[in-house]
C-alpha cells in the first residue's frame, strides 16, 4: 500500500461525500434565555492533558473556563467553535500562554454558550456556565491525547484522503487501516506521516476501509491511544481528473541573504515532495546574476525539480511563472498580462494557460499572479489589479474549470481591507479555507475536505519558527482559489517541523508553500 501527503498521481472519481458550506446568522440573547451546555465530561486523558466534550447547543460557539480551584478562582478562558476542548501543555491557541500541566495536576472546568464575534469582548454570553467538573491529569503511559476529529473521504478508485486535529507542531502520526475491521488492530496495515493528514493510495476499488490514527515518536513508538475508527469507500472508477496544484513564492534570486545558491536545493526538494501537476510560482526570477549569467533562477529551479516540467510561457513576467507536468498535460494556449496600475512603477503580472490532460482529454484553466506589495495606499492598487485579473480569467478561460493561485500580498489582517480577496470571491471563485472571515472562531465547515497546518501564516519572514496568529485558520497572503465546479479534497501548508515546532531546517523562502489536491470534471 502507498501513502503520501495529499499527493494524488491518478485520475480520481468523486464520491457522494461533499462538504457543504453553510452560513449561520444569529442574534445574541440574554444569558438567562438558555441553559448551560449539558453533560460536560472527560473523554480522553494523557500524561500531559485531558480532552473534554459536552452536548452541543446552537449556534455552536463556547467559552471554556478552567481553574486550579473548585471555586473557579484564578480561572482562565478559551473561546472556540465545536463541543470539544483539549486542556493540554501545548496550547493550540497562540494568543494564550500554555498552561503548565503536569501528571497529577487537578483542575476544574466549566463551559457556556456564547455568540460569535471578532474579539472576546464582542462574544456575548448566551447561557450561564455549567457546573464545574473536576479533571485530573493522569500519570498515563501515553504522553499525548489521541487524534481528535479523524475523517476520511473518497479520492479515486485507489485513494482515500484523511485528516485530524493536530497534536502540536512537529508531532508525528501513524494510521492503521484495513478492509476487514474484525481483525485485531495490530494486524492492520500502517503508514506514518509527519503531519495531521495525508492520502493513502494503492487501495482496492469499490472497497470500504476502516482507519484509526495515533500520535507516535520519531521511531514510531506510540505516544497516544488509537483514535476512534472511521470508514470510507474507494470509488468504483476514475471518472474525474485529480491534480496536485501548488502556489509558492520562492523568493527572488537577487536577495543576497540567504542567497539562492544556499536555498535552491531545499526549494526544489520541497516542491518535489508534493509531486505537483501545476506550479504557480512567484519571484521565480529570470535574472541570471546569481549564476554569473549562466542560468536564470526559474530555469535552475525547474531543472532541479525535474525535466518533465515546462513553463507555460518563456516570456519574462517579473518572476511570475506557471509550470506544468508536460508528461501528463499539454498547454493548448497560454499567455501573460500586465496588471496595471502599480504604485511603485514595478509591473505586476498574471500568467495563464489552458491545459489538457493527455489521457482523458479533460481541460482546465490555470492562472498565477503576484500583486502589489503592502504599503500605504496599496490596497486600492491591488483591488484594481485584482479586477483586471478577474477580467483576464473570464476572457481567457473559455468557460473551463479554473484554478487561480498566487501571492496577493493581502490578508484578513490587512488594513483597510483584504480588497483583492473580495474582488476574486465576489466574481464567484471559492477560497477552500475561507480565510477572509474576521473571527477567531472560523475554520470549520470549509469547502476543502481536509486541511493540514491551516493555523500557520503563509508568510514566515525567514524566522526559525513558523508564525501563527490567534485565528484558527491563520493569516494568509498566498492563496489557491477555484471555480465552484472544482472539488478541493486537500489543502495543506507545507512545513518541515522539528519536535519543538520550529523549522527542522531553515525555510528556503520567506513564504510557505500552499499545496492542494483538486478534482476536475
Amino acid at each position: 500500500m502507498g501513502a503520501h501527503w495529499g499527493v494524488v498521481r491518478r485520475r480520481a472519481g468523486v464520491s457522494g461525500l461533499v462538504v457543504a458550506v453553510i452560513g449561520v446568522a444569529f442574534t445574541a440573547t440574554p444569558s438567562s434565555a438558555a441553559e448551560a451546555p449539558a453533560d460536560l465530561r472527560v473523554v480522553a486523558t494523557s500524561s500531559t492533558g485531558v480532552a473534554l466534550a459536552w452536548e452541543p447547543t446552537d449556534p455552536g460557539y463556547y467559552r471554556v473556563r478552567y481553574a486550579p480551584a473548585a471555586d473557579m478562582s484564578g480561572s482562565r478562558t478559551w473561546d472556540l467553535k465545536g463541543s470539544y476542548f483539549e486542556l493540554k501543555r501545548t496550547d493550540a491557541n497562540p494568543s494564550h500562554t500554555a498552561p503548565a500541566l503536569a501528571p497529577g495536576a487537578v483542575y476544574w472546568v466549566q463551559v457556556k454558550s456564547v455568540a460569535n464575534g471578532t474579539t472576546a469582548a464582542k462574544r456575548t454570553s448566551l447561557s450561564s456556565y455549567s457546573q464545574p467538573v473536576r479533571v485530573e491529569v493522569p500519570a498515563s503511559e501515553f504522553s499525548a491525547l489521541p487524534p481528535h476529529g479523524l475523517r476520511a473521504t473518497t479520492g479515486d478508485a485507489d485513494t482515500v484522503h484523511l485528516s485530524w486535529g493536530t497534536a502540536g507542531g512537529g508531532s508525528r502520526y501513524a494510521v492503521r487501516y484495513t478492509d476487514d475491521p474484525s481483525q485485531p488492530v495490530d494486524q492492520w496495515d500502517e503508514v506514518r506521516w509527519d503531519g495531521p493528514g495525508g492520502s493513502i493510495d494503492d487501495l482496492d476499488a469499490s472497497t470500504e476501509y476502516t482507519f484509526r490514527a495515533r500520535v507516535v515518536d520519531a521511531a514510531g513508538v506510540p505516544r497516544s491511544e488509537l483514535s476512534n475508527p472511521v470508514a470510507a469507500r474507494t470509488a468504483a472508477s476514475d471518472d474525474t481528473l485529480a491534480l496536485n496544484v501548488i502556489s509558492y513564492n520562492v523568493m527572488k534570486s537577487t536577495v543576497s541573504k540567504p542567497s539562492w545558491t544556499s536555498r535552491r536545493a531545499a526549494s526544489a526538494a520541497a516542491i518535489r515532495s508534493q509531486a505537483p501537476d501545476v506550479m504557480a510560482l512567484q519571484e521565480a526570477s529570470t535574472s541570471t546574476s546569481w549564476s554569473k549569467g549562466k542560468k536564470s533562477q526559474v530555469d535552475d529551479l525547474l531543472d532541479l525539480v525535474g525535466s518533465k516540467y515546462a513553463l507555460a510561457s518563456r516570456k519574462s513576467f517579473g518572476g511570475t511563472a506557471l509550470a506544468y507536468d508536460s508528461s501528463r498535460l499539454t498547454a493548448e494556449a497560454s499567455g501573460g498580462s500586465v496588471l496595471t496600475p502599480t504604485k511603485k512603477k514595478i509591473p505586476r503580472y498574471a500568467v495563464w494557460a489552458r491545459l489538457r490532460d493527455k489521457a482523458t482529454g479533460t481541460r482546465f484553466f490555470a492562472v498565477t499572479t503576484h500583486l502589489e506589495p503592502t504599503s500605504s495606499g496599496s490596497n486600492s492598487v491591488r483591488v484594481k489589479q485584482a479586477r483586471k485579473l478577474v477580467a483576464l480569467v473570464q476572457k481567457e478561460s473559455s468557460g473551463l474549470p479554473v484554478v487561480l493561485a498566487g501571492d496577493l500580498n493581502s490578508s484578513r489582517a490587512s488594513s483597510p481591507s483584504n480588497g483583492p480577496y473580495r474582488v476574486i470571491t465576489g466574481a464567484g471563485y471559492v477560497d477552500p479555507v475561507r480565510n477572509q472571515e474576521p473571527t477567531l472562531l472560523a475554520g470549520h465547515d470549509l469547502p476543502a475536505e481536509h486541511t493540514v497546518n491551516l493555523e500557520y501564516n503563509s508568510a514566515n519572514k525567514l524566522l526559525s519558527r513558523p508564525t501563527r496568529t490567534a485565528w484558527t485558520v491563520g493569516t494568509h497572503i498566498d492563496y489557491v482559489f477555484v471555480s465552484p465546479d472544482v472539488r478541493v479534497a486537500t489543502w495543506r501548508m507545507v512545513l518541515d517541523l522539528a519536535d519543538d515546532g520550529s523549522f527542522a531546517t531553515p525555510a528556503p523562502s520567506d513564504h510557505n508553500m500552499i499545496s492542494t489536491t483538486v478534482y476536475v470534471d
